[in-house]
């Protein structure tokens, strides 16, 4: 993760110093490109790409957005690195099976 940061970091240096202009990158427009980098790996398709979700219905409305026509099989709940992650298992349109990790650490356990 910090790797990936300082890549990020190195990268938004190097091209704000390419301009022409003067404009400098402060550290929040690096801090908010570095986090949409962030959000548009974040797939669901494993742990560590797993979509940060703020409740349970944030998964749902994420499945159906991002995977419509897909049938819900089951869900589970799952640790990974001590973190609660929900798991819904689908069968999308063309047959196939699949896993979706939602990181539920944000609300799980505190209600």
């Amino acid at each position: 993760m910090r790797f990936a940061f300082v890549l990020i970091f190195c990268g938004a240096v190097a091209i704000t110093a390419c301009k022409s202009s003067s404009k400098v990158a402060t550290s929040s427009e690096i801090t908010q490109a570095s986090q949409t980098d962030e959000v548009s790996e974040r797939d669901g398709t494993s742990y560590e790409k797993a979509i940060i979700a703020k409740s349970i219905p944030d998964e749902y409305n994420w499945l159906k957005k991002n995977h419509p026509g897909s049938q819900f099989i089951q869900q589970s709940l799952r640790h990974y690195k001590n973190v609660p992650y929900d798991v819904l298992t689908v069968k999308l349109p063309d047959g196939t099976k699949k896993d979706f990790y939602f990181d539920i650490s944000s609300f799980f356990g505190k209600f």
